[in-house]
């Protein structure tokens, strides 16, 4: 039983020792006293703040107070109606003439050059359309319009149809019957002069109608001087020949004009501006035979004196020519002596090129006689030698 005792007390004892050790610690104490200091322990706390409100926005600027309106003015009366200007009357029509084309021919002939001789249905580009001219494309009112669009420089002019007139002051015929010439094969002699140089040469005229289409070729050739050639074909209607395709073949080169009837335009080859052409437009082949098939239709109907105008295309350009009747007369050819009706070319302007023709009623009114003349003193001078079927 003492020994439960004295174990008691030694274990209190320790007990408390352990306790004074605790206290007295650095870890035990706060603030230099002891852990059981009844001072109260620090507390942490937290606390949110509130940002102040942002600052109001600026109020907008007042608006400017409104302009008074100024008082409306009294209308000015209005002025006195002008005297009406009198119409003047329209200038005639004038169509663009291509640009004068240098001569190709050289000074020394040789084989396969141009021929010294020109085309006899060639003529020099012009510039101004002749009164006769710009009459009857005014006259043309019943031309149908191109169906395609052309440059304004080349197809803006209007169509011209074949027309006549009589006499000053009688009104423009453009409804003339046509009668084609039978078919022929004709021969020429052919004598000239160009720069000076005089040559002789041989020329040939084929036509050859075939129901409603024809064809047509001629050429010239001299010795040591080459050859030139063109050719027309197309169709023959009531109104007379409607080409389709002309060509012309000198020193190789082939230059051509193809009609288009549906769109109403000229195309040529190499290219050049297009152009419109209208009922009755020919080539410059086939112009020599719409003639002679109008005057053996109704040669009454062209007295000396009338003026004949037909747009004809070349290879670059459709212009007018105009052929006035001239006389009658028995003319002196190898072929032998033929009645003939001489025309006359119209020159548009002083350097155009001179043309006289004899057409003879025996033959249909074909030419026997193309007389061709330059200012400068060239001229190229084709007469029948023979006739004969083609």
């Amino acid at each position: 039983m003492r020994r439960l005792l004295a174990l008691l007390a030694l274990t209190a004892l320790v007990l408390a020792l352990h306790a004074w050790l605790l206290t007295e610690l650095p870890w035990g104490r706060e603030n230099g006293h002891a852990a059981h200091d009844s001072s109260p322990a620090p507390v942490f706390a937290t606390r949110t703040v509130t940002p102040p409100p942002p600052p109001a926005p600026p109020a907008p600027p007042a608006p400017p107070p409104p302009k008074p309106k100024p008082a409306p003015r009294p209308k000015p009366a209005p002025p006195p109606p002008a005297p009406e200007p009198e119409p003047e009357a329209a200038p005639p029509i004038e169509q663009a003439e291509p640009a004068r084309p240098e001569p190709e021919m050289e000074s020394t002939p040789a084989v396969e050059s141009e021929p010294a001789v020109p085309s006899p249905t060639e003529a020099d580009g012009a510039p101004a359309m002749t009164e006769e001219a710009a009459a009857a494309a005014q006259a043309d009112a019943s031309a149908p319009p191109a169906t395609e669009a052309a440059p304004a420089t080349a197809a803006a002019a209007p169509p011209q149809r074949i027309s006549v007139r009589t006499a000053a002051g009688q009104p423009t015929q453009t409804d003339m019957p046509y009668q084609a010439p039978p078919a022929q094969l004709l021969r020429f002699q052919v004598k000239g002069q160009v720069k000076g140089f005089h040559y002789s040469a041989s020329a040939q005229l084929s036509w050859r109608p075939q129901l409603q289409h024809y064809q047509a070729s001629q050429e010239i050739s001299a010795f040591l001087m080459g050859s030139r050639s063109q050719s027309s074909r197309g169709q023959i209607t009531a109104e007379g020949l409607q080409p389709d395709r002309f060509e012309d073949r000198a020193r190789s080169k082939l230059r051509a004009a193809n009609l288009d009837w549906v769109s109403g335009l000229a195309r040529f080859e190499p290219e050049s501006p297009l152009a419109r052409i209208a009922p009755g437009t020919q080539d410059r082949l086939s112009v020599f035979l719409q003639l002679a098939g109008m005057l053996a239709a109704a040669p009454q109907r062209y007295p000396q004196g009338s003026k004949i105008t037909l747009p004809t295309a070349s290879t670059k350009a459709v212009e007018p020519w105009t052929f006035q009747v001239q006389d009658s007369a028995d003319l002196e050819l190898p072929v032998g002596s033929l009645p003939t009706l001489r025309l006359e070319r119209l020159a548009r302007h002083s350097g155009d090129q001179k043309a006289e023709l004899w057409l003879s009623p025996a033959l249909g009114y074909l030419p026997v006689r193309i007389h061709l003349s330059e200012d400068n003193g060239d001229f190229a001078d084709m007469q029948l030698q023979s006739h004969s079927a083609p």
